[in-house]
C-alpha cells in the first residue's frame, strides 16, 4: 500500500494540472443569444370607456416571412405582478421579411394594470423572440 501512495498523488496532481491548463486555454466562447425575430418599433396604449386602445407597429426581423402572427399583450400591476394576458390576431396573412405592420386593437381594460409587455407567436404557436418588448405604460 505504501508503494501505491506516490502513484495516487501523481495521478491527482496530473488531473489538477490538466484541469487548470484546459480551463485557461480552451478558447471556448459562450454561445451568443439568438437574434430577435420581431421588433416593436412603436406602441401606444390609451384607456377609453373600459377598454385599452392599442396601436402597435412591429417589424419582421427574420429572413423569411412570418405566418399567422398573433400579438400577445401581458398586463402588469404597479409592482410588476402579472394581471392578465390578452391576444389579438394580426389580420394580414404573411408578414414578409423586413416588412412592418400596424396592429390596432381594443382590449378589455384590466383592473390595476399600469404597464404592458409585448410578445408574439406564429401560426404554430411558437413564441418568437422580440426586440424592445417593453414595458410600455398605459396612458
Amino acid at each position: 500500500m505504501i508503494v501505491m501512495q506516490p502513484a495516487r498523488t501523481l495521478f491527482i496532481l496530473t488531473g489538477l494540472f490538466l484541469l487548470y491548463f484546459f480551463s485557461f486555454t480552451s478558447g471556448a466562447t459562450p454561445l451568443a443569444p439568438k437574434p430577435a425575430e420581431v421588433e416593436v418599433t412603436e406602441m401606444t396604449l390609451h384607456r377609453k370607456n373600459g377598454l385599452v386602445e392599442v396601436d402597435t407597429t412591429v417589424k419582421n426581423l427574420n429572413l423569411k416571412p412570418l405566418r399567422g402572427l398573433t400579438a400577445v399583450y401581458r398586463f402588469y400591476s404597479i409592482s410588476h405582478e402579472p394581471v392578465t394576458t390578452q391576444r389579438t390576431t394580426i389580420d394580414e396573412g404573411d408578414l414578409a421579411a423586413g416588412a412592418e405592420t400596424s396592429i390596432h386593437a381594443q382590449l378589455e381594460e384590466p383592473a390595476r394594470a399600469v404597464t404592458v409587455e409585448f410578445s408574439a407567436v406564429d401560426i404554430n404557436g411558437k413564441e418568437l423572440r422580440v426586440k424592445n418588448p417593453g414595458p410600455f405604460s398605459i396612458e
